[in-house]
């Protein structure tokens, strides 16, 4: 007796017979009627076999394209490349020419993560996002404008991730998906965080004539709700007090390294009351050393301070 293996494979060449009321499935083969297995778990291998989405918390499925399988979407605009992967986080490469990502070694990153601290405590902590914590609706294919998904974190926190794809960016937004068990116990909030590595070797002694020749014509432009915008040179060392006390509501980078284009991180809905913050990866507080970009989505209270960001390139 050979057991059904694959249901798809098997159905397709023997005949199965049903009876009314027992336990077990038959198959004619060569005119000898045998037992395989219990009919609840040959229906529930054809289910899954037919069902093309998961109503359950999986891993995201990969898509079905040569060098993107390992990505839950993936989109082609003009002069980038730009992927949600297996953790749910966007992965954006510059393309100058087509296929050929120059920051493939350090592509510009975007995530969504639930922070959490106990009433009364200032600390606030990281939730990790289970890789199999995942739902999904339809099948995404590639090239496809729209995609979304409900992640979870520890202590099965649920929030739901959206995207939008157009041949010059991405827009990105969030919501709490349920109630924390423990809400009455602590505060939880909705983050998103876009980082942007390095732009000069850490090798450099940053001799300012040595920096000035390297990024002539590099800059960051940051524009604010009520004050008048700035420049600022990437070599120059930023005073990151001011930047924090007037919250930009874009960011826009201009480099040699990123292409021609500028990148530019900004509100969906500049009228939304929150605002962008920077974060700098290193003492020097300037730009070239890398910086993070980060949202405050949904704050303690519950109250939605930004819909989401738009990544540009452009």
């Amino acid at each position: 007796m050979v057991p059904l293996r694959n249901p798809r494979e098997h159905l397709s060449r023997h005949k199965i017979i049903i009876p009314l009321a027992p336990e077990h499935v038959y198959v004619q083969r060569d005119n000898i009627i045998t037992p395989t297995m219990k009919l609840p778990l040959l229906c529930t291998l054809l289910l899954c076999a037919l069902a093309p989405t998961s109503t359950f918390a999986d891993p995201l499925p990969g898509l079905d394209k040569k060098n993107w399988v390992s990505y839950y979407a993936g989109y082609q605009g003009s002069g980038f490349e730009v992927g949600i992967d297996a953790r749910g986080q966007v992965v954006f490469y510059f393309t100058p020419r087509k296929n050929d990502r120059i920051n493939y070694a350090w592509p510009v990153e975007a995530e969504i993560r639930v922070e959490r601290r106990d009433k009364g405590e200032e600390k606030w902590v990281k939730k990790k996002t289970s890789l199999e914590g995942f739902t999904t609706t339809e099948k995404i294919e590639f090239g496809q404008e729209k995609a979304e998904f409900i992640a979870t974190a520890t202590g099965d926190v649920k929030f739901k991730v959206m995207f939008e794809f157009d041949k010059n960016g991405i827009n990105i937004q969030a919501e709490m998906a349920n109630t924390p068990k423990d809400a009455e116990e602590a505060d939880y909030r909705l983050i998103l965080e876009s980082a942007m590595p390095t732009l000069m070797a850490t090798s450099s002694k940053y001799n300012e004539r040595e920096l000035k020749d390297k990024t002539r014509g590099d800059e960051v432009r940051l524009e604010f709700k009520k004050e008048k915008g700035e420049r600022v040179r990437l070599y120059e060392v930023q005073e990151t007090d001011k930047i924090n006390t007037n919250l930009p509501k874009s960011i826009t980078l201009k480099a040699d390294k990123i292409g021609r284009k500028k990148l530019t991180w900004s509100m969906l809905d500049p009228k939304d009351p929150g605002a962008l913050e920077i974060e700098f990866k290193s003492l020097t507080k300037r730009f070239l050393d890398g910086f993070n970009i980060r949202v405050i989505l949904i704050d303690e209270k519950g109250t939605r301070l930004n819909k989401g960001i738009r990544l540009e390139y452009k």
